[in-house]
């Protein structure tokens, strides 16, 4: 950029609003962070990470063993094993760790295949890989410690069989031609749970009844004392009353919108709902199989609102971290 032009983006600075200043502050700080890794080299992250125990036996004695790779390599004093960071995660072996950090902001951005691709200088197949690699984590990574207010709902996608070459039904067209009106086998239902922080936790329910889908979230993802909210189905009911009866509401029909001012509402389980439908409507359909990855991709990108840093979306990627400790990482 040339200096007249810099100079008229300055006197621009004075016309932009609280949200549009924070947008031009992460852009810059991504710049910084361009500047600073140089091109093909490891990401700091992962550079500079120390692991907590042998991936192979746990022990907690380490000694360092050189480096390999420009990786730093560690030896176990119980099994005598030599390892790095990477090893037992989904990246390890993955080549071109250099362009990982550009992976990691495609990705934030919610990017294509084609576009991560040519973003990252690499085949769209390596691309549709890293990103399955990247999420394999981030679909685990869910609060178990759900606190307040929770709020529990099913939200419904098309039962998708993207690269399937046996088909036990009939072919559809494209838009879901053939699905049929209500819920039915041709739907997979995702139970959502959500409380008042922002924090959640989900299932994608392929095989088996949403009671038993529902009965273990509930007591995977919250506490004794958390006060759960469902809508009026009989599955999810069930599973409230299951889990302590006296810490379950029920809003069936319009009661779910809650009375003005009240706590008592599922609005924001509905609006999780609504936005991650949006958001998955770029990738014009997502096989089943993987609908769990999306899913733990777009809550991540929703817990980290003002955090998305490709670091910590790196970060996560080979250490199963709680999403409590994902929220420190800047």
């Amino acid at each position: 950029m040339n200096q007249s032009k810099f100079q008229e983006f300055l006197l621009l600075l004075d016309s932009l609003d609280a949200y549009q200043v924070q947008e031009c502050l992460d852009r810059i700080r991504e710049c910084r962070v361009k500047a600073d890794e140089p091109a093909g080299s490891i990401p700091k992250v992962i550079g500079e990470a120390i692991p907590e125990r042998c991936p192979h036996c746990n022990c907690k004695n380490l000694s360092k063993w050189g480096s390999s790779n420009r990786l730093r390599r560690w030896r176990c004093q119980r099994c005598a094993k030599t390892f790095n960071v990477l090893t037992g995660t989904p990246l390890a072996r993955l080549r071109k760790k250099g362009t990982w950090l550009e992976n990691a902001r495609a990705m934030i951005a919610g990017a294509s295949l084609r576009d991560t691709a040519a973003q990252c200088g690499v085949h769209r197949n390596t691309s549709f890989r890293w990103r399955h690699r990247f999420l394999r984590f981030q679909q685990k990574a869910q609060c178990k410690d759900l606190t307040g207010i929770a709020e529990s709902d099913a939200t419904y996608f098309y039962r998708s069989e993207k690269g399937v070459r046996d088909l036990d039904r009939k072919p559809r067209k494209r838009g879901g031609d053939g699905i049929g009106s209500g819920v039915n086998k041709n739907l997979v239902p995702v139970l959502t749970l959500r409380d008042r922080t922002g924090k959640g936790a989900e299932r994608v329910v392929v095989n088996g009844g949403l009671t038993e889908a529902a009965d273990d979230l509930y007591a995977t993802h919250l506490r004794e004392d958390t006060l759960l909210l469902t809508d009026g189905s009989h599955e999810l009911r069930k599973a409230g009353r299951n889990r302590n009866p006296d810490a379950y509401m029920d809003l069936p029909g319009s009661k779910s919108r809650g009375a003005s001012k009240s706590p008592y509402h599922l609005q924001t389980s509905n609006a999780f709902h609504a936005h991650l439908k949006t958001w998955m409507a770029r990738f014009y359909g997502v096989a089943t199989k993987y609908l769990g990855n999306y899913i733990g991709w777009y809550r991540h990108l929703a817990e980290m609102t003002h955090k998305k840093s490709s670091d910590a979306f790196i970060l996560l990627a080979f250490r199963p971290l709680a999403v409590s400790q994902q929220l420190t990482v800047t």
